[in-house]
């Protein structure tokens, strides 16, 4: 963008003075579509998700009542301009992780399924075995034993199954 000078006279003094205005940003894109009627939605979604036909809430759904997409439901919620939007959306993924963990465990919801889900919520059934084993010089003999030691147990090398 150009920048554009103005002179401007002062009736004071016989000296003349530039302003350079500052450059101008310009919104790239759509306008947003975010506004408060988009907040109460959210809002009541959270309230209201099995009267929109929902067993647990989701952030996808959401995003299909508000004709958004997931993407943008996300940016808002990293926009510090929107914090009550971005509260209401982890509200939103807070009560999926207590839907899916009571009826799950109530035996309410398919057990595959919900786990599926809530890997999503930081759970896992993979337990990971971190160990720091001490190098010193062994015979042949005596490594091969402790590797049969190991193997027996059934313990798994470098993504081997057992």
């Amino acid at each position: 963008m150009d920048s554009m000078k103005i002179t401007v006279e002062t009736s004071n003094m016989n000296t003349q003075s530039e302003i350079v205005p500052a450059t101008i940003k310009t919104q790239v894109g759509r306008p947003t579509s975010y506004n408060d009627q988009v907040l109460l939605t959210a809002i009541d979604y959270l309230f209201n998700y099995k009267e929109h036909g929902q067993n647990v809430p989701t952030v996808a759904r959401l995003a299909q009542l508000l004709e958004l997409t997931e993407v943008t439901l996300y940016r808002w919620a990293n926009d510090e301009n929107k914090a009550e939007f971005s509260y209401t959306l982890e509200r939103i993924k807070q009560a999926q992780k207590i839907e899916l963990v009571e009826n799950g465990l109530s035996g309410n919801y398919n057990s595959n399924i919900t786990k599926l889900m809530l890997y999503n919520h930081g759970f896992s059934d993979k337990q990971e075995v971190t160990a720091q084993i001490e190098t010193k010089d062994v015979g042949n003999n005596e490594l091969a034993r402790r590797l049969a030691f190991v193997l027996a147990k059934g313990v798994t090398i470098e993504g081997e199954t057992e």
